[in-house]
């Protein structure tokens, strides 16, 4: 009886846990891009989620971590959509908040399957398996540039814009490399 609760408590607790650090890493990404935050965050904000993932026991947690984070990522930069479609769309309110969540949740599904893939790549490597974060990250964002009508706002590597040193790797790389360093860095922290 005991053990078997005491063992509940803490299943609940490394959820809560998980769900914290996929929040954390929603929060960091948003934070940077150059409206509220510091491109600094850039560097580290998938660590929590690829954290989380390591921890995570099954693919529907994974999912679930990782469409946590993108929702938080794209409500924190794209939130401003709203209000474009409401001023210049000529949208009631209402209506322009139910698409632009539809927008975030449509772009938040493209974490959600980066998440997924690391963890099952993580399941079946180990610690190694987080090597390979930078490219799934970037094949996430081709994806979103690309699937549908593609939307390629706020790649991780456009966070970087404002540190021209950084920036200037863009230069030799594509935005894509870029993303693909910065989420190196945040693989390594992890």
């Amino acid at each position: 009886g005991r053990d078997h609760r005491d063992e509940a408590g803490e299943r609940r607790a490394v959820q809560a846990l998980g769900y914290a650090l996929a929040l954390a890493s929603g929060v960091l990404l948003a934070l940077s891009f150059p409206q509220f935050g510091h491109p600094a965050f850039g560097w580290i904000a998938l660590a929590p989620l690829l954290v989380a993932l390591a921890g995570s026991t099954n693919t529907r947690k994974a999912f679930l971590l990782g469409l946590t984070s993108g929702i938080v990522y794209f409500t924190g930069t794209l939130y401003w959509i709203t209000l474009v479609m409401a001023v210049y769309g000529g949208l009631p309110m209402w209506i322009a908040a139910i698409l632009n969540g539809a927008l975030i949740a449509y772009l938040a599904l493209f974490p959600a399957l980066f998440a997924v893939v690391m963890r099952r790549a993580l399941s079946a490597f180990g610690a190694r398996a987080l090597a390979a974060a930078p490219l799934v990250w970037v094949a996430t964002e081709l994806g979103r540039t690309y699937i549908l009508t593609g939307f390629p706002w706020v790649l991780l590597g456009y966070s970087q814009a404002t540190v021209l040193p950084i920036a200037q790797v863009a230069s030799l790389f594509g935005v894509y490399g870029l993303s693909a360093l910065v989420a190196a860095v945040s693989a390594a922290t992890a």
